[in-house]
């Protein structure tokens, strides 16, 4: 299983485009990148993918809400909080689904930044169980 400093380290290399590029994140040894998603100018989404080759681990990291977004991040954080649903969601769904197609069997983790507050959840590649990881 990851380390904590390699988790945080996959979760920092999914903001891309917000960063330049001299504040992007490393990706640690023994981790590849499986595809990375551009910054979606209309919702804000973002997202890159990540494989170990000696665990078989996956992690999907999400990018983070954008304050300075507001029709894209702070939108879709307001449609998230509310119950309404947003974009990024739908985005953030569809691109598990690709990512799962691309891969073989495996054990996925997420990691997501809510409120300030990173959040990971882990999945194997069937869905069967669901584990909330402290980052």
């Amino acid at each position: 299983m990851a380390t904590t400093i390699e988790y945080a380290l996959l979760a920092g290399a999914s903001y891309r485009d917000t960063r330049a590029p001299l504040n992007r994140f490393p990706i640690p040894s023994d981790w590849s990148v499986i595809s990375i998603v551009p910054q979606d100018n209309s919702t804000g989404f973002e997202a890159s993918a990540y494989r170990n080759s000696m665990t078989n681990e996956i992690v999907i990291s999400y990018a983070g809400t954008d304050p300075g977004n507001l029709l894209g991040d702070i939108a879709a954080d307001i449609g998230l909080a509310t119950g309404w649903g947003s974009d990024q969601l739908l985005q953030a769904a569809e691109y598990y689904l690709q990512v799962q197609a691309k891969t073989e069997k495996g054990t996925f983790y997420f990691f997501l930044r809510h409120l300030g507050r990173p959040r990971g959840l882990k999945l194997t590649s069937r869905l069967t169980r669901c584990q909330s990881l402290r980052t």
